[in-house]
Formats: structure tokens, sequence, C-alpha cells
């Protein structure tokens, strides 16, 4: 998890006239619909999901997101456009640009319509005019469970271990690790490989620099100073993983 700075400015098709139409339809029916209650609504499923999936919404996600989860941080062939507050319970909120993210398919998947929160859901009191930044003022009184990459920068409380193992002691972040299952098998071992494949360059000329071998320290601090601009990439797999490396780990980096 990774900080995203995602700029206000909305993609034309979700302020158009037939999503304004699908949203106003969805307010006046208090609900979002599904397989068993999509009859009652004026178009098919289809249709309802297609106005937050329309191409200038996944372009617009593709490169903010450098292509790359919001939550795992992989970067992925086949994603899906989450929302952060599920639209089958926030139905209003289906098509805000505030309240969708990019995902891989297993963290998507894994949240579902899962959205844990300590004080109360957000009453449907809605302003049309805010509909697209929503987001801040009900997270000021819901108390949500979840970590949002786009308003949370929780890098400094993140945790992790050689092996690619993430967790926290915050209990919000470490809820989001273990709903999407951040900490999966798959996930920890690709994040391992960039570990041992940093260390692996690393040793390769340690001894080499330890005595005293010009060479070897070129390009030693070569590798540092590859990893450290790595670090600071945003299209980089796993960046929050990066960070910590060079944060706590990098002891060389004074070479």
């Amino acid at each position: 998890m990774i900080k995203i700075d995602k700029p206000d400015s909305v993609p034309p098709s979700l302020c158009s006239e037939k999503t304004n139409t699908y949203r106003a339809e969805l307010i006046a029916k208090k609900k979002y619909p599904n397989k068993h209650t999509v009859s009652d609504f004026s178009v098919s499923l289809n249709a309802y999901n297609q106005r937050y999936k329309e191409r200038d919404v996944k372009t617009s996600l593709k490169a903010i997101y450098h292509n790359k989860c919001a939550f795992c941080e992989q970067r992925v062939e086949e994603w899906q456009v989450e929302h952060f507050r599920p639209k089958s319970i926030y139905y209003w909120l289906a098509y805000s640009w505030d309240n969708l993210l990019y995902c891989c398919s297993t963290c998507n998947r894994n949240k579902s319509n899962t959205f844990p929160i300590a004080k109360r859901a957000a009453v449907s009191d809605i302003d049309l005019n805010q509909i697209h930044q929503l987001g801040d003022a009900y997270d000021a009184f819901e108390k949500k469970e979840f970590i949002n990459p786009e308003k949370e920068n929780v890098f400094h409380l993140l945790l992790f271990d050689k092996k690619g193992k993430i967790s926290s002691t915050d209990k919000r972040i470490q809820k989001t690790i273990t709903e999407l299952k951040i900490d999966r098998n798959w996930l920890n071992n690709r994040r391992e490989e960039v570990y041992s494949e940093f260390e692996q360059k690393i040793n390769s000329r340690l001894y080499e620099y330890n005595s005293g071998d010009t060479e070897a320290k070129i390009k030693l601090k070569g590798y540092i100073e590859d990893f450290i601009k790595d670090s600071a990439s945003e299209t980089k797999e796993y960046l929050a993983f990066r960070k910590y490396i060079v944060k706590h780990w990098l002891g060389l980096q004074a070479i």
C-alpha cells in the first residue's frame, strides 16, 4: 500500500447525461441492481456496470495507478475498477470519481462487499453537486476500518520481513492486510525476490570491496544507487517494500 495522488479532474463519462440518469434511478430505488433485482430497473445490469467502466475512466485510473493494484501494488494485466465503498451498500457512489480505485482481481475479490466501520454507515443525504468528493465528508464520521490508498499515507506504519511478509501494529492497516490477504504467499514471494536480487548483487561484490578493490567499490555503490532510484520510481512494483528496504535495512548507503 502506497499513497496515490489522484487528480480531481473527473472523467467526462462519469458526468454524462446517461450516467446522471442511471445515478438518479439508483437513488430513487435506494439500491444497486443485482441479478435478482435487475428486473426492477429500466436497463440491464451490464448497462449499470458499464457506466463506471467506460474507456476514459479505465484509462485515467490505469495512468494514475501506473498499472498497479491500489492495495497489493502488483502490476496487473487483468484488472478491475474497485469501489472503495461498495456499490451494493453505497449505491449513490457507484459512479463517484473519489470512490473508484484500480485493483487486481484477487484483492477486489477478497474485499468484495466488505466495508467494516467502527461508528456507523453514511446516511444518503446526497449533495449531487459534491457527488465526486463525498468520501472526505464520510470519512470524518464513519471511522472506517479499511485504508484508502488515495487518502492515507501509511508507509511509516508498515512492517516487512526479508521474506516479503507485510504487517502492521496499526489495527486498521492490519485489518486491510488481513481482509484483502495482502500477505498472501504469491505476493510475499514476489516481494522476497526483490530483496533477494538486491542482496545477491551486493554480496557478489562485497568480498572484493572489503579487500579494497576499487572497481568492486564502484559497482557496489552503483547497485545501491540503482536500488534507491528504483525505490523512488512510481512505476515499480512493491514500492512500499522497496522504500522500507532503503529506510530500514540499507546499512551500506554511505558507501
